[in-house]
Formats: structure tokens, C-alpha cells, sequence
């Protein structure tokens, strides 16, 4: 390895990055050998616990690529085909949709299954929940309806890769980290790369300062991958040298494999097996053609891999959500800042693009202007003065503002930065699409809402009904950051949407607003039609009567009605089963004390239903008189209350 060179990169990587951050690492290799490896930061936040490059990241859907490659050595070894259907291999896949039976192992692999998009149970944790994932997933998908006909378009989906994690765990008798671990880790000499329930001996695993503890995904097929750096340049480094796959294998997983619901969409058609783009051109660097692609997002991390043919090089970079940099722009400055060490100039030269803007034309802003949805949030596209605004809608009501200003030049909506905006209409439907930046590439980033059924009677009465997760286990991170507690609001602006207001705690969580649209009585229909990721992650939510309340499936999680389902809380103790969260009511003008066992979990939720508490993550605890204590626990986890 040039340690001269790994000094200089890393020292531009600190210079990139805010001083607050936890940790960032990268790895480059060329030519088959190490290239430069560096670390800035801290493990988890502490000056004496410096970060080092050997330490472990969570690389999120980075993992995808993994999977991919395991499914691909089953097919050498004749154990598996990419075109045959999932249920050949898992009898027990069954799906509330009878079109299940179509999905192949490809369309796992290539994000076209039409499978709902991420099944959210227990999938980010706080402790290793992944022993009994693959019977929550059977369950997950018994319950699940398809968004679009197998094969139809590709837009991203974890589930997927979910499913064909199953098939090879299925196909191979053993846990996917096991199987990559015999047949494509020890080839290449991996040693760190794991599963976050089996952590190898000499690394230590990064943490985000700011977070309740370490993440453990055990979606571990579609991001529960761990590793250093170098060892994901290695991995990388095999699709080059096709030392563990075949050529033919590699060059399959490196094919356009996407399929698009509109050809103006130019991102989806570059999904490879496994891969977001086999083909990345960046805005401001040549790295050749052909070049592979991989992000990968969690809680707490942000990844890239990246293989140039052209140069023979591999490329890893991995840092903690609170850094403040791009990393895949940082990723890219520091191969060109290597390549140029040995005389290779990747640079391009920014151009200018010379605008005239002007009116926006009258039939445009007629046809275009309302509201779009997405399958995690509302939003309004506002025409005023010749300028577009958009605007997302909050579970509140109120509007905040995402583009303000947007002039109008030759179809196309600007402005002084990189953005730019057009609509299309296409097959019935109306998209808002993005040039998508460093890609080039356009793809659809909102649908409008229209041509939908009128909200029904049974419908209606949802309106303000409010709903918590009651099957939540304490260590599933999701519950606190996502999902804990839900609201039913009706949409007043579009006919036919009712939102699904998944409040988070407003510090740290991830709060959503899902539009759900009338299939019948007790089922939501999945509307969003677009390739890409325009219509990822959509549900159809259920409802059924249990025990004198209502019951919502969505997500994977089940909800349970709070009116018929809440008991007052009082002085004494609070005792939980594992898997069956209890809700309490907190009287007005009263601020309890509690006492959390070490196998507890508490939530606070305030009164207008949003989390302000979450004794993993701890913090001050607010007055929420008038509000509600969710308690989860394992069996026999007591909670001793004061108030």
C-alpha cells in the first residue's frame, strides 16, 4: 500500500468532512493490489477511541451486491435459475395475490418483482433480532399484495432481495453469511466482512455518536452487510479479475437489466443484478464506460463501492450519517486524486449551460399544477409569477417549501444550483422527473394524484383515528425513529387519499406521511405506477375487526385502534410480554415516573400523537399529561410507575 498517498487522500477526506462527524472511511485498489486506505475520526465519539481503517461499517444496500454474487454461484452450481420462479424454491412463499407465482429469482435481483418495497418489523434493531426474520418475511408476504404485474418495471426494492436471500438460504442449507464466508470471502482472503450477529476479532464496529447504540439491520441480504473498506474493495475487485464468479457471471450481474414504465425514465433500464447503475458517468470525472455502481443508506451509515474497468480500480468509502459531506462526490475526488498521482488527468470540465428563461406556458400550468404523492409523502406543485414551487405537505397541514423559485427554459424547471424539473405525461399518468445528479440520468421523482375512487363511508370514519404498533419489541429501532404510532387523516386538497401520519420523535426519527388510496372497505390500493424509485416502498394497508377494535396492517407492522385499546396509567407496575406492546393513557396535569428494567423499552407520546421519548435513546423526558406510555418488553420485564 502507498502510505504516502493514503496520508494525502486522507487528509483531503478530513478537509471535506465537519469537524463534529464520528467516523468516514475509504479503501482504493488497482491493479489487484491496495492502493490507499483511511479513517478519520472517532469510533463512537470519543477522543481515545481514534477511527482506524480496519474498523467495520454497516454498508446498507451495498449488501445487494453480495446476495447477488451468492445467487449467481448457486447458478454455477447448478442449483439455481435466474429465470426460474421463486416458489420452485420456497414452497412456503405464498402471497395475498395471486400473481406471486410469476416473480422469478431475476426480478428479485433486478428490482422488478413488484413485491410492496421494505418489510419494516424488526428490521433496523438496537440487538441481533434476526434468528426468526425469514418467518416474519413468510408472514410479511402472506400479507402483502403486489404493486405491479412481475416483470412490468424495476423500481428499488429491499424486498426482493429479501426473497432471494431466502431462496439461497434455502438452496445452500446455510445462513447467507455463512455461505458468502466458504465461497466468495475466504477465496479472496476477507476476513471482516460479517453478518452484524457474528463480529470478527481485531475490528471494532463504528458507532454513530449521536445514536442509542450500535445498528444491527437483519435484512442482512438487502443491507445487513458489515465490513472495512478495503475488504469491500477486494470483494469488488473479484468482478475484474473474476476470481470467485465466472466471466459469464460477472458480465450477467453488470448487464442493463432494468426494466421502465416510461422511456423518458433513463436510471432504471442501468440496474444491473444486484447493482444501481452498471454504466455511472460522473458530472466531474471521466472514470471510463462501464463502470459499477453501488450506494447503500442506513440509520446511521452512508456507503458507496464503485469498479472502473477502464483503470483496473476498486473503490470503497463509508462514514456516519452526521460527516456533512457527499460521500459519493468524495468517494469520486479521491480516486481522481489518485489516478493523477500516476499521470491520469479524469477531470472534466464543468460546463455552462446557457439559459434564457421566460413564461411558463398556460396549458402547462393548467394540466400540471395539484398535488403528487410519493409512497412516503404528499406534495404540491405551485405555479405563481412564471415560477414553480414544490412544496411538501405535512402531517399538520402546513406546506414546506422543497423548491422555491424554479424558472422555466425549453420545458425544463432551474435553479441556481444543480435542479431541474420537467413534467411528463405518460400512459395515463402525470410524473414530475429529476435530471438526477451526478448520474445525468432522468428519472420520475413524483406522481400526481388523480383519477382515484372517492373515499367511502368506512373510509371516512378513519378520519383522525389514531393507532399504535402492538406487536413492537424493544429492540427494534424502527418502532422509536419510524413507526411506534400512527394517524388517519383524510387529504383534503385530492379526492380519494387518505394519509397514513407515521409520527416519529421529531429529534431523530423519520416521520411520514403515506397517501393511501381506495381499493375496497378494508384494503388500500398501491396507485404509484413509476420506475425507479417513485413508487419504492408502497403498502397496502389492511384493516379488520379484532376483539372490538380495529386492526391496520402496513409495513409489515400490525396497529391496533388506541380508543378501545388504552387503560389509564397508575401508580404500581407495569409488566410486558415480548412481542405485545401495552399502552397506557397519562392523566392530565400528571408527569409520571418510571423505571425501565434493563430488557424494557419506553415510549412517550404527546397528546397531538407524536414520540418525544425514547428511553434507548434517553434525553430529557417532557411533560405529556393528557398524552400516552407505550411499554415493550421482554416477558416478565417489569416497570415500576410512580405518579
Amino acid at each position: 500500500m502507498n502510505s504516502s498517498l493514503s496520508e494525502k487522500l486522507t487528509n483531503l477526506l478530513r478537509e471535506a468532512v465537519s469537524p463534529n462527524l464520528t467516523a468516514i472511511s475509504f479503501a482504493l485498489m488497482k491493479d489487484g493490489a491496495e492502493l490507499a486506505a483511511g479513517a478519520v475520526g472517532t469510533r463512537d465519539g470519543r477522543p481515545d477511541h481514534p477511527a482506524l481503517p480496519s474498523d467495520l461499517y454497516n454498508v446498507g444496500s451495498v449488501s445487494k451486491v453480495y446476495v447477488s454474487a451468492a445467487v449467481m454461484k448457486l447458478c454455477e452450481m447448478g442449483k439455481i435459475d435466474l429465470d426460474a420462479p421463486v416458489v420452485q424454491y420456497l414452497p412456503r412463499f405464498k402471497m395475498d395475490d395471486p400473481r406471486y407465482r410469476d416473480i422469478t429469482v431475476r426480478m428479485c435481483l433486478s428490482h422488478s418483482s413488484g413485491l410492496p418495497g421494505t418489510h419494516w418489523k424488526d428490521s433496523f434493531a438496537y440487538s441481533w433480532l434476526g434468528d426468526d426474520y425469514h418467518e416474519l418475511s413468510y408472514d410479511y408476504f402472506a400479507r402483502s399484495r403486489l404493486k405491479a404485474d412481475p416483470g412490468a418495471f424495476s423500481t428499488y426494492c429491499n424486498d426482493g432481495f429479501t426473497l432471494a436471500e431466502m431462496v439461497a438460504v434455502e438452496v445452500s442449507g446455510m445462513p447467507l453469511s455463512d455461505f458468502l464466508r466458504k465461497y466468495i470471502f475466504a477465496p479472496l482472503g476477507i476476513f471482516s466482512t460479517c453478518a452484524s450477529d457474528r463480529l470478527p476479532i481485531g475490528h471494532d464496529h463504528v458507532v454513530m455518536k449521536s445514536s442509542p447504540g450500535m445498528e444491527y439491520l437483519t435484512v442482512v441480504g438487502a443491507g445487513g452487510i458489515n465490513s472495512d473498506m478495503m475488504d469491500v474493495c477486494r470483494f469488488g475487485n473479484s468482478f475484474l479479475t473474476h476470481s470467485v464468479l465466472s466471466a459469464e457471471s460477472c458480465a450477467e450481474m453488470a448487464k442493463p437489466q432494468g426494466r421502465v414504465q416510461s422511456s423518458l425514465d433513463t436510471f432504471a433500464p442501468l440496474f444491473g443484478l444486484g447493482w444501481d447503475c452498471v454504466a455511472f458517468k460522473n458530472q466531474s470525472y471521466n472514470l471510463g464506460e462501464g463502470v459499477l455502481l453501488k450506494s447503500g443508506g442506513t440509520m446511521q451509515f452512508l456507503s458507496f463501492l464503485l469498479v472502473s474497468p477502464k483503470y483496473n480500480l476498486t473503490a470503497a468509502i463509508s462514514g456516519t450519517s452526521d460527516t456533512g459531506a457527499d460521500h459519493l462526490a468524495l468517494l469520486c475526488r479521491l480516486i481522481a486524486a489518485a489516478l493523477k498521482e500516476e499521470g491520469v488527468d479524469v477531470s472534466v470540465a464543468p460546463g455552462t449551460p446557457q439559459r434564457e428563461y421566460g413564461p411558463v406556458p398556460a396549458d402547462l400550468k393548467e394540466k400540471f399544477c395539484g398535488y403528487y404523492a410519493t409512497a412516503t409523502g404528499v406534495f404540491e406543485a405551485e405555479f405563481k409569477d412564471d415560477v414553480l414551487n414544490l412544496y411538501s405537505c405535512l402531517s399538520s397541514g402546513e406546506k414546506k417549501p422543497l423548491y422555491a423559485g424554479l424558472r422555466y427554459c425549453d420545458g425544463h424547471f432551474y435553479d441556481n444550483a444543480s435542479a431541474d424539473f420537467f413534467f411528463v405525461e405518460d400512459k395515463g399518468g402525470k410524473y414530475v422527473y429529476t435530471l438526477r445528479s451526478p448520474f445525468q440520468l432522468t428519472t420520475p421523482l413524483l406522481q400526481k394524484i388523480e383519477n382515484l375512487k372517492p373515499l367511502s363511508d368506512a373510509w371516512k370514519k378513519r378520519d383522525g383515528r389514531r393507532y399504535y404498533a402492538c406487536e413492537a419489541t424493544p429492540g427494534d429501532a424502527i418502532v422509536g425513529l419510524a413507526s411506534g404510532v400512527a394517524t388517519l387523516k383524510v387529504f383534503p386538497h385530492a379526492e380519494g387519499i387518505m394519509l397514513a401520519c407515521l409520527e416519529a420523535n421529531p429529534t431523530g426519527g423519520l416521520t411520514m406521511v403515506m397517501p393511501l388510496a381506495v381499493d375496497d372497505d378494508n384494503h388500500s390500493l398501491m396507485f404509484l405506477n413509476a420506475s425507479s424509485n417513485a413508487s419504492r416502498d408502497q403498502f397496502a394497508a389492511s384493516f379488520c375487526e379484532q376483539d372490538g377494535s380495529e386492526e391496520m396492517y402496513l409495513c409489515g407492522i400490525r396497529y391496533r385502534d388506541v380508543e378501545h385499546n388504552r387503560q389509564p396509567l397508575e401508580t404500581g407496575d407495569v409488566v410486558t410480554e415480548y412481542g405485545k406492546a401495552r399502552l397506557f393513557s397519562i392523566p392530565e396535569g400528571k408527569k409520571p415516573v418510571i423505571y425501565v428494567p434493563e430488557k424494557g423499552r419506553l415510549l412517550l407520546v404527546s397528546r397531538d400523537f407524536q414520540i418525544v421519548y425514547d428511553s434507548y435513546a434517553g434525553g430529557p423526558v417532557p411533560d405529556v399529561g393528557g398524552g400516552f406510555a407505550l411499554f415493550t418488553g421482554q416477558t416478565g420485564a417489569r416497570f415500576s410507575v410512580i405518579l
